[in-house]
């Protein structure tokens, strides 16, 4: 028999301030944990954006968002191009005089898109948590990735968080169960998907994962013991209590 309890799921995380990599999708995550892409400043432009909108003749406005005055990337399809932002008011226009009516552009800052090496943390030995991240999200079948694609390895969730600890990581990509996840890291959504509790406890997040307690009657023993234990984990304030104590989804929260 099979109970689905609560839910979790796996994100890919880099250090919380880190913009050169803001979503990924398989492709990218396979050449950034492969060491195909093993600087930053390699990165997909796509998969850095940290903001987007379109260039009119008069202005540029950033989806009502404010922008720092500063030196920042801007690109549309192709190759960013360097330009000095000045004169920002409120709700984030600015006057630039490059590029053609109507055009969608995406910017970086330059100051986060400096030649540095990417360093991958994957986990040391077999886990749930690298099997989630094999094959719902980097779409591969198998239960761990090859060892010989990462620079370091991790024994668990905490030690993978703790690469990140204070002024550590800067330059780290790895993955956790996102339940964990502290101030930190940042959780890179995949596929424009946030790894938050909706859309994990929806399904629409690819690398969400369900918790199941597993037991076969035939095999098990005071039969009418472990299925009070699974009654009592499923009444909905323990439920609610245990999965707050794990970091986990509630069952009750999406079911």
């Amino acid at each position: 028999m099979i109970t689905e309890v609560a839910r979790d799921a796996v994100a890919v995380v880099v250090k919380a301030g880190n913009n050169r990599l803001n979503d990924i999708d398989s492709d990218t995550a396979i050449l950034i944990f492969s060491g195909v892409i093993d600087d930053w400043n390699e990165v997909p432009v796509s998969s850095a954006a940290i903001g987007s909108g379109t260039y009119d003749a008069a202005a540029y406005e950033i989806d009502g968002d404010a922008i720092d005055e500063g030196r920042y990337f801007f690109w549309a399809t192709g190759d960013r191009t360097d330009w000095e932002v000045a004169d920002v008011d409120a709700a984030g226009e600015f006057t630039l005089t490059v590029h053609s009516d109507g055009e969608d552009l995406s910017y970086q800052e330059i100051e986060s898109a400096v030649s540095a090496e990417i360093i991958v943390y994957d986990r040391a030995d077999k886990s749930g948590t690298e099997e989630c991240f094999n094959e719902k999200l980097l779409g591969r079948d198998g239960s761990s990735i090859p060892e010989d694609w990462a620079d370091f390895g991790v024994p668990g969730n905490q030690e993978m968080l703790t690469v990140f600890d204070g002024t550590g990581g800067a330059n780290a990509i790895g993955f956790l169960s996102t339940g964990i996840a502290d101030s930190d890291v940042k959780l890179v959504t995949l596929n424009g998907v946030e790894p938050n509790a909706d859309n994990i406890g929806d399904g629409s997040y690819a690398a969400s994962r369900p918790i199941l307690y597993m037991h076969i009657p035939s095999l098990t023993n005071n039969l009418a013991i472990v299925e009070d234990y699974i009654n009592f984990c499923m009444q909905p304030r323990t439920n609610q209590d245990l999965c707050d104590d794990v970091a986990f989804i509630s069952w009750y929260e999406y079911a």
